[in-house]
């Protein structure tokens, strides 16, 4: 679904244990110039709402946060 989107400015990367792993597999979302958000407990379904809802329309989709802010 990213690479459906044509966007050139969405960067996906892989990370090691981040020290919560009943919340993993997890997702940060880093969009400038707002606070960084971190989803928990992400399947393909979840990621995908995550990519349409957060990323493409700037709505944090609450059923999937872990936390935001620095």
């Amino acid at each position: 679904f990213i690479n459906k989107s044509n966007r050139s400015d969405i960067i996906v990367t892989t990370a090691g244990c981040a020290g919560f792993c009943e919340q993993e597999p997890m997702i940060q979302v880093y969009i400038e110039d707002k606070e960084p958000v971190v989803y928990g407990k992400v399947d393909s379904k979840a990621a995908e709402e995550i990519f349409e809802k957060h990323i493409l329309n700037g709505k944090i989709v609450e059923k999937y946060l872990f936390s935001k802010g620095k």
